[in-house]
């Protein structure tokens, strides 16, 4: 079993706008909406009181005035001529009882396989939501991480720590290398958010991730999902020159 890397950023460091007097990736960490998942629970007839409160706890995370996910939630009774679009997707996707939660990729990525796909229960409607890597990452690209890479290791203590060293010791010498350009003197920038310098660094971070904890499993669900084939530590070491580690970046 391979481990997996990704790195987690809206926009390499390299890509900075010139004409602008804030880097891409940070204008849009601060300005552009998150698109959100869809998150189906499938039911039939009534659900029980616990499953209801889970529902309705689910929701709130996503629709309070300052919602703390991005996530759309749809409770579909099968039993009620659900639209059409909702059957599709249970025929499809269905699980082995219901109530069943469907958990789907943003559409634009247009990613035929779910996220996730559980029976619906409180404890896994807080694992959607809570998730102690993703709020480390969360803090550290708020903090000004340029990007934030993610080590999911796959349980061989001995490739995984072989990747965890080749990562530390490349990202290292980037961090000291590489440096954001100077921004023109009349680089245009909004007057009433003016550019703070102090933010803009060069940090690349890693959070690393068991493919076994409990408390990851929708998060790992998520990325060993999204694509075919993340950057394993074969391809990386293929990657590897003296000059440079090559990886692609989860936009």
């Amino acid at each position: 079993m391979r481990f997996l890397l990704w790195s987690l950023a809206l926009a390499a460091c390299a890509a900075i706008c010139l004409a602008c007097s804030v880097p891409v990736f940070r204008y849009a960490l601060e300005r552009w909406p998150a698109e959100p998942y869809d998150v189906i629970v499938f039911h039939r007839g009534p659900l029980s009181k616990d499953q209801q409160a889970a529902l309705e706890w689910l929701k709130k995370q996503s629709e309070a005035e300052t919602p703390i996910t991005n996530l759309l939630v749809h409770a579909v009774d099968l039993g009620a001529k659900p639209d059409e679009g909702f059957v599709k997707l249970w025929e499809k996707f269905k699980g082995e009882r219901l109530p069943w939660m469907l958990v789907l990729y943003p559409r634009s990525l247009g990613i035929p396989v779910p996220a996730w796909s559980v029976p619906f229960s409180s404890g896994n409607a807080k694992a959607l939501v809570e998730s102690p890597a993703r709020e480390k990452i969360a803090k550290a690209t708020i903090g000004g991480a340029t990007i934030v890479w993610l080590l999911l290791e796959s349980g061989n203590k001995e490739k995984d720590k072989a990747a965890a060293t080749l990562l530390k010791k490349e990202l290292t010498r980037l961090e000291k290398e590489i440096e954001i350009p100077e921004v023109p003197d009349d680089g245009f920038y909004d007057p009433e958010n003016p550019p703070e310098p102090q933010k803009m660094k060069i940090e690349f971070p890693v959070v690393r991730i068991s493919r076994t904890d409990p408390a990851e499993r929708a998060f790992v669900s998520m990325l060993l999902r999204i694509e075919e084939d993340p950057v394993s530590y074969t391809h990386l070491r293929a990657h590897e020159t003296s000059l440079h580690l090559v990886c692609r970046l989860l936009l």
